[in-house]
């Protein structure tokens, strides 16, 4: 549990998130699944730096829903010595995995793109409030 927890955490440290996912997969694919690993890496991708973050749910257009058990599967990977949380676990994990090969290329594709936008798109608000408090000033 230990390794596959730092494994995870390092996978979400690299700059391509393909990898993560490539594994993530694999972890679901084989017999029986590694839910403790997908679990730990779905934890190190919810603590992942904020843009890679960003990167992952503007990319892979994961709803709110998604995003929100993708949340709650990272509190469950410090829980799951529970057995009976593991079917749940596992069924999520197994929903989050489901990507198209195009999104994954898009993500890889949009990237860099995304990380510059948002950090613009949080410029601009920032500038925006503050000419805000000028004017009611």
């Amino acid at each position: 549990m230990f390794n596959s927890v730092r494994l995870a955490q390092q996978m979400a440290k690299f700059p391509n998130i393909k990898n993560v996912i490539k594994r993530l997969k694999f972890c679901m694919n084989s017999k029986p699944p590694l839910v403790f690993e997908a679990a730990a890496i779905c934890h190190a991708i919810c603590h992942a730096p904020a843009h890679k973050h960003m990167m992952v749910v503007t990319n892979l257009g994961w709803e709110k829903g998604r995003l929100s058990k993708l949340t709650r599967i990272s509190r469950n990977a410090t829980l799951m010595k529970h057995q009976s949380d593991l079917p749940n676990v596992t069924s999520a994990l197994y929903e989050i995995c489901r990507i198209d090969e195009d999104v994954l290329e898009r993500l890889i594709r949009d990237k860099e793109i995304t990380r510059k936008t948002t950090a613009v798109r949080a410029r601009e608000i920032r500038l925006a409030q503050f000419k805000n408090q000028k004017v009611r000033e």
